[in-house]
């Protein structure tokens, strides 16, 4: 049966750092205990002088029965901080302790760090479950790995899923990171793991993209059947006219006929704007003034909103300059996003109105009409 003595000694120096903490909680604990006495006594006095007969207690009771409560609460809020840090210091500490047990012994101070190892393998994306990535990490799934992998090989899968923004030799840069020393068999066992989850995020993806696919046959038949409904006329239905405006991909385009359909087809821009969170409300009291947020909207449309006015302000010279004004007369991001949502619904009340598809030349050309006499 092992010794407790070298277990005790291991567990006090894994709990060192904590220990003042917990010590520091403990007396004031004591306090706490001590002023809440004070209070009681200072209440017990200020009873005893109401039946005494008196109309008020006197000062210096009530100065008493206030200053007990306030250092009480004092005191219990202090130990309560305190435990808690001491609480996290120790788990930090024993945490410590656990991982230089496991790592080897051997050439310690030369290791990488383990989160600079992992970094380096997470900076290659920021989805960690794209499709691209996946296949990846089972063709190099260790740095071990990495140097028995050529680059054409890494090419071919980097060009099969169209990623541009790297190259093979970038990927190998950041993939042959010297590897963590580890007890024997965790590597095996976290792949092992790690190919689990691998399977369930394919998964993922494949049911992501039969949505996608799905999303985009309803749309198509929404199409056809508004073309057959109107005839030979050549105006375009709402769905092409929406799905022409910049920034409305396949989920804004889908959520706006689903959760706004009616207000679409009413062509109310009020309406719209209000379910979409971008109309602000102004509180007025007297001379005051404030305007503030919409609180109550539709929260899907709202996100969906959100998102078409990001995008267009990042492909729509005309999102992106009224981005930037908003920005420089000192507006936040998200107040800047929701005036150029605000703009983007009457943009789309207005062709929806004219039976019209979005032009992004329009305004320049309207410009010019204006300037020119003779047009």
């Amino acid at each position: 049966m092992p010794k407790p003595e070298p277990v005790r000694s291991w567990l006090n120096a894994a709990s060192a750092p904590g220990r003042t903490c917990l010590q520091l909680a403990a007396t004031c604990q004591t306090l706490e205990t001590v002023f809440t006495i004070l209070q009681w006594a200072a209440l017990a006095w200020v009873a005893q002088e109401l039946l005494a007969g008196r109309a008020q207690a006197g000062w210096p009771a009530l100065g008493l029965l206030l200053a007990g409560g306030v250092l009480a609460g004092g005191a219990a809020w202090s130990a309560a901080r305190l435990q808690a840090a001491g609480r996290q210091r120790i788990s930090r500490g024993i945490r410590q302790r656990l991982v230089a047990g496991l790592l080897p012994t051997g050439q310690r101070r030369a290791e990488p760090d383990p989160a600079t190892a992992a970094l380096a393998v997470v900076e290659l994306t920021d989805d960690v479950a794209a499709p691209w990535f996946l296949d990846l990490w089972r063709l190099i799934p260790i740095p071990e790995k990495a140097a028995r992998v050529r680059e054409a090989t890494v090419d071919r899968l980097l060009k099969r899923h169209r990623i541009r923004r790297l190259s093979a030799a970038d990927v190998f840069e950041r993939l042959r990171t010297p590897a963590i020393p580890l007890a024997p068999g965790t590597v095996s066992a976290a792949v092992s793991h790690l190919a689990a989850v691998a399977k369930r995020l394919d998964l993922v993806n494949r049911q992501m993209l039969a949505v996608d696919e799905r999303l985009d046959r309803l749309t198509h038949s929404l199409v056809a059947a508004q073309d057959s409904a109107e005839g030979s006329r050549p105006e375009p239905c709402d769905v092409t006219i929406l799905r022409s405006l910049p920034g409305v991909g396949r989920i804004v385009l889908a959520t706006l006929l689903a959760e706004a359909f009616e207000a679409l087809q009413r062509r109310d821009y009020r309406a719209l704007r209000c379910l979409a969170g971008v109309a602000p409300v102004t509180k007025r009291s007297g001379k005051s003034r404030i305007v503030l947020m919409r609180q109550a909207a539709h929260v899907r449309l709202r996100n969906a909103v959100y998102h078409w006015a990001r995008v267009a302000v990042q492909h729509d010279p005309r999102s992106q300059a009224k981005y930037a004004a908003l920005r420089a007369r000192g507006h936040g991001h998200g107040r800047a996003l929701r005036s150029v949502a605000d703009r983007l619904i009457g943009v789309a009340c207005a062709m929806l109105e004219a039976k019209t598809i979005f032009d992004p030349n329009l305004a320049s050309q309207r410009a010019l009409n204006l300037g020119n006499p003779a047009c």
